[in-house]
């Protein structure tokens, strides 16, 4: 091992009260390997090596410390709404996301706060929530004569006792009455959730509640 890698190791040795528990044991596993048992180290120990002292340079710390100081309740808002995009989303930012969600003490990096909340997908979802629900508890609205519509909400009528089916209907265009109305706009337009009340049941049973998407509801026509 040459002596500028051991150097390397000794240096994040001096400074591994100051990094997070993963790199605490990487620098630990390191230097029992390099320094205490004159072991080779791969390439790639070498490289997280000489991320970990980027990350830890004076410069580095500097400009972190000037980041945490501006990361104020504003930020950490549009942080946490951002978050709950990428939990819906469930693709992209997952560790992140859920720890901005669940340690009001955790602070995303400047760059990851700026990837995560700088996108026309934040942003839309964002728009959502200033914007609000369409529709409000207590609404006369009505279904929508849609494909989407027609299928979810279809039903059979029929007769003699219902041994015989006589025809296919369905709610399409059948004003019902806002229930609840979900407080996530979801993430894509239209998807806030609402539990509404239609105002005829379907052939012999009663009306029931039935949950469905904002883009499924309409204005009442009169």
């Amino acid at each position: 091992m040459g002596d500028d890698v051991k150097g390397k190791v000794e240096r994040l040795w001096e400074i591994r009260g100051s990094v997070n528990d993963w790199e605490r044991g990487f620098i630990e596993s390191v230097h029992d390997q390099a320094v205490a048992g004159g072991r080779r180290l791969s390439l790639r120990q070498v490289e997280l090596i000489d991320k970990i002292l980027a990350k830890n340079n004076p410069g580095a710390i500097e400009e972190r410390s000037r980041w945490h100081s501006e990361y104020d309740d504003e930020k950490r808002d549009l942080a946490r709404k951002a978050a709950q995009y990428y939990v819906a989303e469930g693709t992209y930012y997952q560790a992140v996301a859920y720890k901005i969600i669940n340690d009001p003490d955790y602070i995303p990096s400047e760059k990851c706060f700026s990837k995560m909340t700088s996108n026309k997908y934040v942003a839309r979802y964002l728009a959502a929530l200033e914007v609000g629900p369409r529709f409000e508890k207590g609404q006369m609205v009505q279904f929508r004569n849609t494909q989407e519509v027609r299928s979810a909400t279809a039903f059979y009528i029929f007769e003699n006792g219902g041994a015989s089916r006589t025809g296919r209907q369905t709610l399409a265009g059948t004003p019902v009455i806002v229930l609840e109305v979900g407080d996530d706009p979801g993430i894509t337009k239209g998807a806030r959730q609402y539990k509404v009340l239609p105002t005829r049941g379907t052939g012999d049973t009663l009306p029931m509640p039935i949950k469905t998407s904002e883009k499924n509801l309409n204005t009442l026509k009169c």
